[in-house]
């Protein structure tokens, strides 16, 4: 058995993330801090030392000079700061800077205006609602898409063998995603389908001859759509797989509809989604959860 195991370095770093240690020949000292962070704080010791001994800054009074300093370390602190995800305040500046200007933090979205704008933020140019390729998704990149909707194992109740063995076929099925796609999940609560219900009260409504049995389906079937398919919500869970390629998209949605075939232990169902049922997804996602009208969401 290894004493010690090596963490290979992530590949998003670079020369300047990798952390150093400066201690004394006592060995105590700050703890370890990337070589970027340490170069930066130098320069900008040395940047102070020349604004206050070969600048205006020089002929101001000792207080202000103080304050000066007090004022210039506090901001190159705030500047190295690390958010949440590690990443440094620096690299939010020019993006605080273009949010001063009044366009930057504007949509426009009347009719007579360009809705070039709102379709880059959104970044779906269309939605293929027909045809051999129903439901496909194609981006203003110029790559595809489709919308899966997924039932998965997310219960405590499970044994530890089995919770095993999910996280282990999860490693799996990531391990063998092509390199040319990529998945995001999106999990929304949203109004419960009960489309395959409604349609069969439907067929049984029409099999009737009975009024008062037809009459019974009919009050059924208004409590299913206007209360069970409003009221009671659920979580969806949706995968949208999208690849540079129509041929990468279709290695995509061999991979996801395989997994599903050989195992349940990531995929217990797969349904991959029409024109119409993931403009309805996308209208949840970007507008807010609509209501459902004669059975299916606006």
């Amino acid at each position: 058995m290894k004493e010690n195991y090596r963490i290979p370095t992530s590949l998003g770093e670079s020369a300047f993330d990798v952390e150093v240690a400066l201690t004394g020949k006592s060995g105590m000292g700050l703890r370890p801090m990337p070589v970027g962070y340490i170069l930066v704080w130098m320069g900008s010791a040395l940047g102070l030392m020349w604004t206050v001994s070969s600048t205006f800054v020089s002929a101001s009074p000792l207080g202000l000079k103080a304050v000066f300093c007090l004022l210039w370390v506090l901001v190159t602190f705030l500047v190295l700061r690390r958010d949440e995800l590690g990443h440094q305040m620096w690299a939010y500046i020019p993006a605080a800077a273009n949010y001063l200007s009044r366009r930057m933090r504007t949509l426009g979205c009347r009719r007579t205006q360009q809705a070039g704008d709102l379709r880059s933020l959104v970044g779906i140019a269309s939605v293929e609602t027909s045809g051999r390729c129903d439901g496909r998704i194609r981006f203003v990149d110029g790559s595809f898409g489709y919308v899966f909707e997924v039932v998965g194992n997310g219960s405590r109740l499970l044994f530890e063998a089995d919770k095993a063995a999910i996280v282990d076929r999860y490693d799996g099925f990531w391990r063998k995603m092509d390199a040319d796609c990529s998945y995001s999940i999106v999990s929304c609560k949203a109004p419960m389908r009960v489309d395959s219900q409604l349609g069969a009260m439907v067929r049984r409504w029409r099999r009737t001859d009975d009024e008062a049995l037809a009459a019974l389906i009919d009050e059924k079937y208004k409590v299913l759509r206007e209360h069970v398919g409003s009221e009671f919500r659920s979580t969806h869970q949706y995968i949208v797989a999208r690849a540079d390629s129509r041929e990468g998209l279709r290695r995509c949605v061999t991979h996801i509809q395989g997994e599903c075939e050989n195992s349940s232990l990531v995929f217990k169902r797969v349904e991959r989604l029409g024109g119409r049922q993931a403009l309805a997804v996308l209208h949840d996602v970007y507008c807010g959860l609509g209501r459902r009208e004669g059975g299916e969401r606006r």
